[in-house]
């Protein structure tokens, strides 16, 4: 998410004036961009066509992403391009995701390390100086390897999402919009999550439940009593089925505000008749 004052940063007066367009719309290529990148958990973006596509740039093939390695916000490295200072800049909520999931490939390692036997003479593994496997930087992701081994790599090591990735995935819709934050996730929380995603094991598949709560009037406050969504709304047993039949869409949410506007006009008719008639 841009920080505070990103807009006087002279790097961003670089952008908007390569690309010539307004101040908001700069920002939002720049929100988007970094968006996907924290929703896969990586900085590194790709070719200049992946950099535009990550951004939803709409203008022509390569503009964007001259323009955002100009200005700094992106850069080459190993032959693709890579968001600047991304770990330097991202929310808690996506460094706290790659610990987690590099402590599981730790794990993974610390397991394979223990069964590994040395036949015929063969090659012990890469140790460190007190004797035992080197540890992973935790600050940010090996770019050394080639981008399919990274990815296949992370499949093994996270095979599915836990608890605390659905929370993150909501929080990542939350900072964006009116929903609020899920700052904890307490033994309640944590089993009607499991039984959730039980049901339905696929990040893909909650991320896009939690985009349309986000994009939905009715779950960000547009109701007659001001009510939002919150995490509790999400793991709720048919939550998800309903958001995702369209139930919360803006034309059910409209339809939904204007009966009950009807509703209370028949009573505010049905109060006046009767002071009528005690008259």
């Amino acid at each position: 998410m841009a920080k505070v004052g990103l807009e006087s940063n002279r790097k961003f007066k670089r952008l908007v004036r390569e690309l010539g367009l307004p101040r908001p719309y700069c920002l939002g290529l720049l929100e988007t961009m970094w968006r996907t990148a924290y929703q896969s958990t990586d900085p590194v973006l790709g070719s200049a066509a992946d950099v535009e596509v990550a951004a939803e740039w709409p203008g022509m093939d390569g503009v964007f992403a001259t323009a955002a390695e100009t200005s700094g916000f992106i850069h080459t490295e190993n032959g693709v391009f890579v968001i600047h200072d991304f770990w330097e800049h991202a929310p808690d909520y996506v460094t706290k995701r790659y610990k987690r999931m590099l402590e599981r490939k730790q794990a993974a390692a610390k397991d394979h390390t223990n069964s590994y036997i040395i036949e015929g003479g063969g090659q012990r593994p890469p140790m460190a100086d007190n004797g035992c496997l080197p540890r992973p930087d935790l600050t940010r992701p090996d770019l050394t390897r080639p981008e399919k081994e990274r990815e296949e790599s992370s499949a093994v090591a996270d095979p599915s999402p836990s608890p605390a990735d659905l929370a993150d995935t909501w929080n990542e819709t939350a900072e964006l919009t009116s929903l609020p934050v899920c700052r904890e996730l307490n033994a309640e929380r944590r089993k009607h999550a499991i039984a959730r995603l039980r049901e339905k094991p696929d990040i893909a598949y909650w991320r896009e439940v939690i985009s349309r709560i986000g994009r939905s009037p009715f779950c960000t406050g547009s109701n007659d009593r001001g009510w939002r969504a919150d995490f509790d709304f999400l793991i709720r047993r048919s939550t998800h089925l309903r958001v995702l039949e369209g139930k919360y869409d803006a034309h059910a949410s409209a339809a939904r505000n204007s009966k009950t506007a009807g509703n209370a006009d028949a009573l505010r008719r049905f109060i006046a008749k009767g002071k009528e008639v005690l008259m």
